[in-house]
């Protein structure tokens, strides 16, 4: 007899009215499926492996809604509301700051970042 799975948490940093970015906490929902828990299926059409500079990016937007999961480093991430936040490897965000003055991204450890990042049709 299967229990219940805890659902997935992940982030998505998102843009307010007045084009300032700030995060959301979010969590995808998991079914019984044939092998395990599966969440609903999210349409996504690419997939591609990525290697950040170890340094700081300045202010940037997506060009499109990304899934980016870290695969090694920890990657941090500044909203222009001031808010920071860490994601080590196994965590997830969701950039959907398409407009407005976006957010800085940087490396810490003196480590790039490793990362799987799934460009969203959501």
């Amino acid at each position: 007899m299967l229990h219940a799975a805890k659902p997935i948490p992940y982030t998505i940093l998102l843009t307010d009215k007045d084009g300032n970015s700030y995060f959301k906490t979010a969590k995808e929902e998991l079914n019984p499926a044939k092998v395990g828990f599966t969440s609903s299926v999210i349409p996504a059409h690419k997939v591609f492996f990525g290697k950040g500079p170890n340094k700081e990016q300045d202010w940037h937007n997506p060009a499109q809604k990304l899934f980016i999961i870290v695969l090694s480093g920890v990657m941090q991430i500044e909203t222009s509301r001031g808010e920071i936040k860490n994601f080590s490897p196994g965590e997830i965000l969701l950039a959907e700051d398409l407009t407005g003055k976006g957010h800085k991204t940087r490396s810490l450890n003196e480590e790039p970042v490793n990362y799987l990042a799934i460009p969203s049709i959501k």
